[in-house]
């Protein structure tokens, strides 16, 4: 026989094929432990109308009384320890043993068990209050009644995951959401399109340490900072996903929400964010218009500020600021997570400086200089913390792939490219007009140090030479910072810009190369360098190797890898450039060049050497007839 079954109706084993199981009616019991043979091959389990679950033990927290004379049961309770006066009653038993079938796709129960019942292939409580199980392979949304309470914690211990799930009710209470929080794999949606009222959670509980894997569509639930801080971000993520089926009132505070959180929700790196949200931002940001956001508090105010910046007009800018200058004292980034990694605040009236140095534009900017005025804040230049986050390098920062370390520290997104909201920054000539005004203000003072040079350098890599000769006739000094402050550009991974920028910005690379080998000293450069700019510009390459410092070994290896790649311009470059300083390096390019049998070359490189002795002679003879006069 398939079924093992002892006297009292306990289930002991299970040695059939698999498949569509059926368990015998008279079954009260299954025992604890591994029952059946062939786990991996049923596909679905029948409960009979005799079963009951198990013995009652106090330590699995579930239970509930039957009663055997009317079939029926009674004070149920999950996810509870009873006190030991009551673990003591009559007919006190507890729910199922959660088998582990991996590939169990539905539970069946008999219409008339009193304990179980199913519903879609999940197996509840009777009175549906309680999630018993969810089969291994369930792909279908779990719909949860209005009656949930629980989902049982031997469900959580399994390993077991829901994607989706669809609660009816019009309220959630805390305790739901932490049942609710066992549920989630990697990510769950949970749809509740009847809510209306929903509890904050508890900290360390079950949602909390689960919200950041579960995005909620709740279409009818108005939105606090105090509910978004409590469910997560998830809540606002839900309405991208589904916007369409919010009311008109309520999704003004989603979208309000949405674009105060625009940073944790749409990084600049892109892929770890879903379509609906990216999607969500761009067609928002492309209505350039301002936003409906609660500027009740100065955390809104603030925000709005920023927007007015970014996309309303002078007059805008001049009627927020006529009302209250409170909100440009509002501190960003001062948070729990800010402490943790030693981020300073910043304020937000020197972050709207910065936006509109690269968006908004001079006349924005100097009412926003005005009204700092008013503030009278000291020290009146940009805070120092600017310059530890690169803020006011946005005077000229464009496309710098090094900004990617900075992506966080934005009130807005910074996309792949590096600009806000995939903006595009004002012309050179409208920011030189804001670097003009900011030093007319001395809100910005130039002179020879590591901030200002760093900004120049910025510019000169941006190709924006108009902002870098007024940052250079005002003080700045590239040629002494960049051969006396090594340790400080090895400090801000100099070197890794500039490599990032062959790739992205060779030409500013070359204007930076000729800016600072003006005073006729070489500019230093890994020797690896060279051959990409080889790679990405031939003819930016022949512009600047003489400007190079380039050692007699490098300039070798280099010589034999522009042979090897046929890359005959390279190779004209090197024969003809000054880098050939001796004797001895020109043999060694010899030997190169025959050695690969790179004629042409060799023939050059001989008529060099022939040159070269001809000089020698010449000035030899020169020398002995000075001699003898």
């Amino acid at each position: 026989m398939d079924f093992e079954i002892s006297d009292n109706g306990t289930l002991i084993r299970y040695s059939g094929a698999g498949g569509d199981v059926v368990i015998p009616e008279g079954v009260k019991f299954i025992e604890r432990g591994v029952v059946f043979d062939n786990e991996t091959k049923i596909k679905s389990l029948t409960l009979p109308k005799s079963l009951i679950g198990r013995k009652f033990e106090s330590y699995w927290g579930n239970g509930f009384i039957y009663n055997a004379q009317d079939n029926s049961v009674s004070n149920c309770f999950a996810n509870t320890e009873l006190k030991e006066e009551d673990a003591t009653q009559d007919n006190l038993y507890s729910y199922l043993y959660v088998p582990w079938l991996p590939n169990l796709k539905k539970y069946i129960v008999h219409p008339e068990n009193p304990v179980y019942e199913s519903v879609d292939g999940v197996l509840y409580s009777k009175c549906r209050r309680f999630v018993i199980d969810i089969p291994y392979v369930y792909r279908k949304e779990l719909t949860l009644p209005e009656e949930f309470e629980k989902v049982l914690e031997a469900y959580e211990a399994s390993g077991k995951w829901v994607n989706k799930v669809r609660y009816m009710g019009a309220s959630l209470s805390t305790e739901q959401l932490d049942e609710l929080g066992r549920l989630p794999g990697d990510e769950m949606h949970l749809f509740a399109p009847k809510l209306t009222h929903c509890e904050l959670c508890k900290l360390d509980e079950t949602w909390d340490r689960s919200k950041d894997r579960i995005i909620s569509i709740m279409p009818e639930l108005s939105l606090s900072e105090e509910l978004v801080d409590s469910l997560g971000l998830g809540l606002l993520l839900g309405y991208c996903y589904n916007h369409q089926i919010y009311n008109e009132e309520v999704a003004q505070q989603y979208i309000g929400m949405l674009l105060r959180n625009e940073v944790e929700l749409y990084k600049a790196d892109e892929e770890n964010s879903s379509d609906a949200v990216q999607v969500f931002y761009k067609e928002e940001w492309a209505k350039k218009r301002l936003p409906k956001i609660d500027r009740t508090s100065n955390k809104g105010a603030a925000h709005y500020l920023l927007e007015v910046v970014l996309r309303g007009s002078v007059q805008d800018l001049q009627q927020l600021l006529d009302e209250s200058l409170k909100p440009l004292t509002e501190l960003l980034w001062h948070d729990k997570e800010a402490e943790e990694y030693d981020r300073n605040p910043i304020q937000t009236v020197d972050y709207a400086i910065a936006l509109a140095i690269r968006y908004g534009g001079v006349e924005k900017l100097r009412l926003l200089l005005d009204a700092e005025a008013k503030l009278q804040r000291e020290p009146k230049t940009l805070s120092t913390n600017l310059a530890d986050n690169s803020y006011n390098y946005w005077v000229t920062a464009e496309n710098l792939a090094n900004r990617n370390q900075y992506q966080y520290q934005s009130a807005f997104v910074i996309a792949s490219n590096y600009e806000v909201r995939n903006m595009t920054p004002l012309d050179e000539d409208e920011r030189l007009k804001c670097l003009e005004l900011l030093c007319d203000r001395e809100a910005l003072i130039i002179e020879d140090n590591n901030d200002c040079n760093m900004i120049c350098i910025l510019a000169l890599l941006c190709s924006e030479l108009k902002i870098a000769s007024y940052l250079q006739s005002h003080g700045t000094n590239l040629q002494r910072f960049m051969q006396e402050e090594k340790e400080y550009l090895k400090y801000v991974n100099f070197n890794e810009l500039l490599y990032s920028e062959l790739f992205t910005n060779l030409q500013g690379v070359v204007h930076l190369i000729e800016w600072v080998a003006s005073d006729g000293k070489a500019f230093s450069i890994p020797p690896s360098y060279i051959p990409v700019i080889i790679q990405e510009g031939p003819n930016e390459f022949a512009k600047i190797f003489d400007l190079l410092d380039v050692k007699a070994k490098d300039l070798v290896e280099l010589f034999e890898q522009a042979i090897l790649s046929s890359c005959h311009s390279a190779v004209n470059t090197i024969i003809n450039s000054k880098q050939i300083k001796s004797k001895q390096t020109l043999s060694k390019l010899i030997d190169v060049a025959t050695e690969h049998n790179a004629h042409e070359a060799t023939a050059m490189l001989l008529e060099r050497q022939q040159g070269s002795q001809s000089k020698a002679k010449t000035k030899k003879t020169s020398r002995k007839s000075s001699l003898s006069l």
